[in-house]
């Protein structure tokens, strides 16, 4: 049977896709400890939006660019294994309505999950948002969400780390990419939304053979957080307020009434995200066939209304590669699994009040 992910030249091996993700974790820990306070004395003038940036280039420019750019030095290969491929303007329009969706989906799922752990005893208000003081500051504050971070993450997870993992069946990739993508981000209150956002950052690149979807989405997700988060903080919140938000957020949203209302809308938004996503995964499953007629391989035709059984969902035949992962793979990837838990671990001293 057609395998899709044979036709992806020159991807980058397992080992080296997770020594990607190894040197994108202990990347973290380089900039924010070392160079973090070697910068401070040279950024005492700097606006927090300036250090911002600096940091973010400084970051993302040698752990995780050069990486992939060093692993798909030809032409031939930067093209097949980071999908290169262009998308047209109807299909950047409903990537664009997807990640709005998917932004709404993602805060009103963090809403919960914050709720959840204030009354588990955390504390989820360990990061003061520091607002951008003019206009000039929020572009650099949306050069650096929006732009700079999207480049990284994307040629990394959905592209270097997307195309290796694939051997294994496009499902697992594009779960096992979401997991490592959120864990990198060393969250425990944006955990939800990190792992929904990888999920559909890995489909929209699967369904539609382009990182250029994922490079849309993540861009108009990151630059909607930021400016959302801006607009929002344009008047101070009442002190009573506040204080109500900090000590119980369920009494805050309105109750157990109102959080229903946002579970119930979460359901609603999933729906039309399957109809949003319907076309880019009936032209996967088409493109699917297509490729296993030229093949000379039997394939059966699709029913649209097949689309959203799970095999249809991704299209794919039996993994390519069934081998174990090598002692070395798996190694290197342990090394970065630890290295991003540690981030956690701060984290959660932080809000239990350590």
């Amino acid at each position: 049977m057609y395998n899709m992910q044979e036709h992806v030249k020159g991807r980058p091996s397992l080992f080296a896709a997770n020594g990607c993700y190894f040197l994108a974790a202990a990347g973290l820990w380089v900039v924010l400890v070392f160079l973090g306070a070697a910068l401070e004395p040279l950024l005492s003038g700097a606006t927090p939006e300036q250090s911002n940036l600096l940091i973010n280039l400084l970051y993302y420019v040698p752990f995780l660019l050069l990486p992939v750019l060093i692993h798909t030095r030809s032409r031939d290969c930067a093209a097949d294994a980071l999908r290169l491929k262009p998308i047209g303007f109807l299909t950047t329009l409903r990537i664009v309505c997807i990640a709005i969706l998917g932004l709404l989906i993602a805060q009103d799922g963090t809403l919960l999950w914050m709720t959840l752990l204030q009354k588990l005893g955390f504390n989820v208000f360990v990061d003061a948002y520091v607002r951008p003081a003019n206009t000039a500051e929020l572009t650099l504050s949306v050069i650096s969400a929006a732009i700079v971070a999207p480049v990284g993450e994307e040629l990394l997870f959905r592209g270097v780390m997307l195309s290796a993992w694939e051997r294994r069946g496009a499902r697992r990739a594009v779960f096992a990419t979401a997991v490592l993508f959120a864990m990198l981000h060393g969250s425990l209150i944006g955990l939800p939304g990190e792992l929904f956002g990888g999920v559909m950052l890995g489909l929209v690149v699967i369904w539609t053979d382009s990182i250029y979807a994922g490079l849309v989405y993540h861009s108009v997700y990151n630059a909607g957080v930021t400016i959302q988060n801006y607009l929002s903080t344009a008047v101070a919140a009442d002190a009573a307020e506040e204080a109500l938000m900090r000590s119980d957020l369920l009494a805050y949203l309105g109750g157990a009434g109102t959080t229903l209302l946002l579970a119930l809308d979460i359901l609603l938004m999933l729906l039309i995200l399957m109809m949003l996503t319907r076309r880019l995964r009936l032209a996967y499953a088409l493109r699917n066939v297509a490729a296993g007629r030229r093949d000379g391989e039997s394939a059966l035709p699709v029913d649209p209304k097949l689309v959203f059984h799970p095999g249809m969902l991704f299209g794919e035949p039996e993994p390519e590669d069934r081998a174990p992962m090598s002692t070395g793979a798996a190694l290197v990837l342990m090394a970065g699994i630890v290295s991003a838990l540690c981030m956690y671990g701060f984290e959660l001293v932080t809000m239990l009040g350590g």
